[in-house]
C-alpha cells in the first residue's frame, strides 16, 4: 500500500520552502539577465589598418578620450555624409545641432557628452533618427576628415572641420578665400562666429546693416544699438538674456554671440545669416 504524503501549501515550512526557491530563481535570473546587456565598447586601434604618410604623419587613427575632447573645444562645425543625405553638425558646448536639408526633420538639436575613460564620443538628439543616437569611437582618417563608427566598425558619420574655436572670427569661406573678417566693434570680442560672403558685390554697407536690422526683427530679438557697420540686439529667453552683434564690412558680414554674455544656440546665428540672405535676394 502506498502512502501519500500530504502537504499543507499554507504551512510555515512549505512557504518558507517556496520562498527559498523563489529567491534562487530570481538571483539566476537577474545573474543571466546581467549577461546578456549591451555594453558600448570604443573601436581597438589593432582593428584600424593605418598607413604613414609622406610627412610621417599615421591615418588613420583611433582617438582617445583625451584627444576627443580636444577636438570637439577647437572644431565646432562639420559638413557630414556629402555623399548620402549631407548635413551639417554643429557643436556648442554640450549642445549638438543638425541641419539636413533632404531630410523630413531638417533640423533637429541633442546633447553631446564625451567619456573620456572609455575614449568615445555620446550623441542623443531629440527627434532624428539619422544620424542615430548613441556612444561612437573618433578616427581621424586625415587632417581635417573624421568617422564615428560604433563598435562594430559600422560608420555613422564621416565628416570634413570646417570651423575651427582656435581661429575664432573666421568662417569656411573667410578661411577659404584667406580675407580678412571685418573689423571688430570697439570694446568687444564675439564667440561661435560665422563669417559669410554676400553673393552680389556691389551690395553696400547700408544696405547689408538694413538687411540685418529686419533679420533680427524676423527673428524677435530687439535691437539694442546700430552704429555705422555693426548692430547689437538681445533676446530673452527662459530668463536669460542673450546678446549678439551683426558686424558688416561690405560685402562680408560677420555674426556672433558677445562673449562675456550667455550664448545662444549656434542655430541661432544660422537663421540670422538666412534671413539676411533672404531679404537680400528679394531687394
Amino acid at each position: 500500500m502506498t502512502h501519500i504524503k500530504m502537504v499543507n501549501p499554507l504551512s510555515p515550512a512549505h512557504q518558507s520552502s517556496r520562498l527559498h526557491r523563489l529567491t534562487e530563481e530570481c538571483l539566476l535570473f537577474a545573474l543571466t539577465t546581467a549577461l546578456v546587456v549591451p555594453t558600448v565598447n570604443a573601436v581597438s586601434p589593432a582593428t584600424v589598418e593605418s598607413k604613414v604618410q609622406p610627412d610621417g604623419t599615421v591615418y588613420p587613427r583611433v582617438l582617445t578620450g583625451a584627444d576627443i575632447t580636444r577636438h570637439f573645444s577647437s572644431y565646432t562645425r562639420m559638413h557630414a555624409n556629402s555623399t548620402s543625405r549631407p548635413f551639417t553638425l554643429t557643436i556648442s558646448r554640450r549642445d549638438a545641432e543638425r541641419n539636413c536639408p533632404t531630410c523630413q526633420l531638417k533640423e533637429d538639436y541633442g546633447r553631446i557628452r564625451i567619456q573620456e575613460d572609455k575614449n568615445l564620443v555620446c550623441i542623443d538628439w531629440n527627434k532624428a533618427t539619422y544620424p542615430e543616437s548613441g556612444c561612437f569611437s573618433l578616427i581621424q582618417t586625415s587632417d581635417s576628415t573624421f568617422d564615428m563608427r560604433t563598435s562594430a566598425g559600422k560608420t555613422i558619420m564621416a565628416y570634413t572641420v570646417v570651423a575651427s574655436a582656435s581661429t575664432a572670427g573666421s568662417s569656411e569661406q573667410a578661411l577659404q578665400s584667406k580675407v580678412a573678417p571685418p573689423i571688430p566693434a570697439q570694446g568687444t570680442t564675439l564667440s561661435r562666429t560665422i563669417i559669410f560672403r554676400i553673393p552680389k558685390p556691389d551690395t553696400d554697407t547700408q544696405r547689408l546693416m538694413t538687411a540685418g536690422q529686419q533679420a533680427l526683427h524676423l527673428r524677435e530679438w530687439s535691437l539694442e544699438s546700430c552704429d555705422k557697420n555693426c548692430l547689437r540686439g538681445s533676446l530673452e529667453k527662459s530668463g536669460v538674456r542673450h546678446w549678439v552683434e551683426i558686424r558688416v564690412q561690405a560685402p562680408y558680414v560677420e555674426i556672433g554671440f558677445i562673449t562675456g554674455t550667455q550664448e545662444g544656440k549656434p542655430g541661432w546665428l544660422e537663421n540670422l545669416k538666412k534671413d539676411m540672405l533672404t531679404v537680400l535676394s528679394r531687394s
